[in-house]
């Protein structure tokens, strides 16, 4: 009798490894394509990063308002002006500009804020 239980266990332990074995082979056979994320042939520039609402524009550069101040300048046309927290105001060059701002922050000379 202890023999045929014997036996049984053994053949369930038999059955249990086997089933290990072949789920592990199969997750081991999976792969994860490359990102190629380190592959940047072209710089990121402001058309890259400008919203929706902004892509008619054709945005040539980057304004970042310090947090050192409230008010904050544009410099030249075509820029994605993007304020600080404690930006109250920008104002845009006079030509197309994206400006994104805080809430409640006063927009002058953008086409388009937020």
């Amino acid at each position: 009798m202890n023999m045929r239980l014997l036996s049984r266990i053994f053949v369930f332990a038999l059955l249990i490894l086997v089933l290990i074995s072949i789920i592990s082979a199969a997750a081991a056979t999976n792969t994860i394509p490359p990102t190629r994320l380190s592959d940047q042939t072209r710089p990121i520039t402001a058309n890259d990063l400008k919203p929706v609402a902004c892509a008619a524009l054709n945005l040539t550069s980057i304004l970042i308002c310090g947090s050192s101040s409230s008010v904050c300048n544009g410099k030249n046309s075509g820029e994605l002006i993007l304020g600080s927290p404690i930006t109250t105001k920008i104002n845009g060059h006079t030509g197309t500009n994206c400006c994104l701002g805080a809430p409640g922050t006063t927009f002058t000379n953008c086409t388009w804020h937020n």
